[in-house]
C-alpha cells in the first residue's frame, strides 16, 4: 500500500519568506513570513519601502523598509491580512524582465543594507512551459 498526504500547493508556498513577482500587475507581493521578517528586522511594522539595486550584482534587488518621508519610497498595500504588496514597475524595466507569469523568490535579510535581499536567479517555483527564461 502506498499512502500519501494530499496537500494543496498553496501550503508549500508559505513555508519560506518569499516574494511573488507579478509582471502583469507590476507588483511584488510578500508572503506573511517575508513581511514578518522585514518588520522584525526593522523593529516595527513596515508601511513604506525603497527598492535598491546594484549595477554590479545583476538580478538582485533589495527592499529596504523606510519612513513615509524617505526619498522615493513606495507604500506597501495590504491585499490580504497576511500579505503586503509593492509597486515594482521601475524594477521590471531596470531588469528588462521577460517572464510573463508570476514567479516566486526567497527573501533574506541583508544586515549591511538593513533590507530584504531578493536574488531573481534563485526561483522557488518551477517555470511554466512556454514562458521565456529570465535573463538579467
Amino acid at each position: 500500500m502506498a499512502v500519501r498526504v494530499l496537500s494543496s500547493e498553496k501550503s508549500h508556498r508559505s513555508n519560506v519568506p518569499s516574494v511573488a513577482i507579478s509582471p502583469k500587475l507590476r507588483r511584488a507581493t510578500f508572503n506573511k513570513l517575508a513581511y514578518d521578517l522585514l518588520s522584525r528586522k526593522y523593529g516595527k511594522k513596515v508601511e513604506y519601502a525603497q527598492i535598491l539595486v546594484d549595477d554590479e550584482q545583476k538580478g538582485i534587488f533589495w527592499v529596504k523598509p523606510a519612513e513615509k518621508d524617505t526619498y522615493d519610497c513606495k507604500s506597501l498595500d495590504s491585499p490580504s491580512a497576511n500579505t503586503r504588496s509593492l509597486t515594482i514597475g521601475v524594477l521590471l524595466t531596470e531588469f528588462n524582465w521577460s517572464l510573463k507569469e508570476t514567479s516566486r523568490y526567497k527573501i533574506e535579510w541583508d544586515d549591511e543594507l538593513r533590507a530584504g535581499k531578493v536574488d531573481t536567479s534563485q526561483r522557488l517555483d518551477p517555470e511554466k512551459e512556454g514562458n521565456k527564461v529570465l535573463k538579467v
